[in-house]
């Protein structure tokens, strides 16, 4: 089945704003502005530096209107980006059934994003955070484009593009369910001609026992092979992180649980499994729910995680890494502003080592202003020696009191374009700030 454009949205201008996976992508170290062609694609210029609105709200867009949610970022062959989101209500009429998965990328030769286009009409689907519910990706050998998503029949969906995004065929991925599973946070990821689709299956239970992560991996268009992911406790049904190896195993971070609540970050792979973190504050409330990001960027395992701490009551965020054998203590990621009045990180993050450091971007969820340092994203640079400065804004020109964005970073991903050089993607659902605008916003390290 083919999905063709099925509407076009209004596009804001798309130039340079001064003052402004899964989660992180490959680093393309060809990126550049100068022309070429690959794939029968025209390369044309580099997106400009500074936030651009990828995926804006049309002028008439209602107020319950939600346009990027689920945001998932992508790196084509020139390290140019590729958005995949949700539009949730577009007519803002309160139903959802019209719900769309749409996806659009920077052309180049316009000098802008293209149109978005639909892939399918997705019905009422679960937008709520923390989960990702949509993950982008592209296949560095054949050029295929996948995006794995949910629809309203509950099942894990697979669009792929073999000509550049500009038509999509779509089939259902997952396997059959017998236990009456509630599937979440797909995750696709590519090595060679296999493609691999991990995904959250829960029943209806309660902490620990019985959750499961499903792994399913084909080559070509051959059938699944299937295994569970599981630890030492089986997975809850938070988000989880895939990255693949160099050789093109998949490695996995997730959360479990046990009957007490307690709760485990594990790291599984080819077969192994080990532990990350453990907390015992009960996760009793969505605003407690844990999240992780992995990158096995340079062959060193390194994740970043949202977990609340019982024994260091300012700590949220957290960086580790692997070691020869053991992976390094959890190192809680520095918070703006006096105790007390911390400017709050919560759910959403990506992590990238670009080739020379380790790079963290996080939601910056704490409400109002009083105290507020930098705004948001919150972006994590380590130092020569792997010690970690304090986060700011992307536009680190701006100062800590010179920001475009307050609170922002639902969905936030993250990918290097060349070394040292991030692009950063998040759903910025605002749309009274005069310097962006809102909706799909991105930003560009020239």
């Amino acid at each position: 089945m083919r999905a063709f454009a099925l509407m076009a949205l209004v596009l804001v201008a798309c130039g340079s704003k001064p003052t402004p996976m899964n989660d992180a992508g490959p680093m393309n170290e060809d990126a550049g502005a100068d022309a070429g062609v690959d794939a029968g694609r025209p390369r044309g210029d580099d997106p400009p530096s500074g936030w651009t609105v990828a995926l804006p709200y049309p002028a008439d867009a209602g107020v319950s209107a939600r346009f990027g949610v689920g945001a998932s970022l992508a790196l084509d062959q020139y390290g140019q980006p590729m958005i995949a989101a949700l539009v949730v209500d577009p007519n803002s009429d309160g139903v959802q059934a019209d719900n769309r998965l749409v996806f659009t990328r920077w052309d180049g030769v316009a000098r802008a994003w293209q149109a978005p286009i639909t892939l399918e009409v997705v019905g009422s689907v679960d937008v709520n955070n923390p989960g990702r519910p949509v993950s982008l990706a592209r296949n560095p050998g054949s050029g295929v484009i996948g995006v794995a998503y949910l629809n309203e029949s509950g099942v894990v969906r697979y669009a792929h593009s073999e000509d550049e995004g500009a038509h999509f065929s779509l089939e259902t991925v997952s396997a059959a369910v017998s236990d009456s599973s509630v599937l979440s946070n797909p995750v696709i990821a590519y090595a060679g001609d296999v493609l691999h689709l991990a995904y959250d299956a829960r029943p209806t239970c309660g902490a620990g026992a019985c959750g499961k992560i499903i792994h399913r991996q084909r080559t070509g268009s051959g059938a699944f092979a299937d295994d569970e992911v599981q630890g030492s406790l089986k997975a809850r049904d938070w988000p989880f992180a895939m990255a693949l190896t160099a050789s093109g195993e998949p490695a996995f971070a997730f959360f479990s649980d046990d009957t007490a609540g307690a709760v485990t970050l594990s790291y599984v792979s080819a077969g192994s499994t080990q532990t990350i973190a453990s907390s015992t504050v009960l996760v009793d409330a969505v605003a407690k729910t844990p999240s992780v990001s992995l990158t096995l960027e340079g062959g060193t395992p390194r994740v970043a995680f949202h977990l609340l701490s019982a024994t260091e009551a300012d700590a949220q965020l957290w960086f580790s890494e692997k070691g020869a054998s053991d992976w390094s203590a959890p190192v809680a990621l520095p918070r703006n502003g006096p105790v007390g009045m911390l400017d709050s990180t919560q759910w959403y993050q990506a992590i990238v080592f670009d080739g020379s450091k380790v790079d963290v971007v996080a939601n910056f969820a704490r409400a109002g202003t009083v105290g507020q340092q930098c705004g948001g994203p919150k972006l994590y640079r380590t130092a020569p020696g792997g010690t970690w400065g304090q986060p700011c804004h992307p536009l680190e020109a701006g100062g800590v009191t010179v920001h475009a964005l307050n609170q922002g970073g639902s969905w936030v991903s993250m990918a290097a374009h060349k070394p040292g050089k991030l692009t950063i993607a998040l759903d910025y659902e605002q749309r009274g700030n005069p310097t962006i605008g809102g909706g799909v916003i991105v930003y560009r390290e020239p």
